[in-house]
């Protein structure tokens, strides 16, 4: 019985080190109207909260670096369709920050 107790411990030690060296936390900024919201008459109002993460999925190009590929990330804005609490217009966008990095 003891050896099972070690067991468990052993695993809970190990998941905490996944954790540790894997998981971090991504900021999602979504802004009423996107980069253009004062085309769109809407009132540029953000929204921000925190997920947990432990990989990205990137797009990879023919041509370019891994760190090319985290900048296109971070840096584009992704139009999506979201009603503003402030001016309820329908126009949006998102964008991701690192809150936490891995350990």
């Amino acid at each position: 019985m003891q050896q099972i107790g070690q067991t468990l411990s052993y695993a809970e030690d190990e998941a905490y080190e996944v954790r540790a060296n894997f998981e971090f936390q991504l900021t999602s900024i979504i802004t009423c109207g996107g980069p253009n919201y004062q085309f769109y008459l809407c009132c540029g109002a953000q929204k921000s909260s925190k997920m947990d993460f432990n990989h990205l999925s990137l797009t990879l190009p023919a041509q370019g670096s891994v760190k090319d590929c985290i900048r296109l990330f971070f840096c584009d804005e992704a139009e999506i369709e979201c009603r503003c609490e402030v001016c309820e217009c329908n126009s949006a966008s998102c964008r991701w920050a690192f809150h936490t990095l891995p350990s």
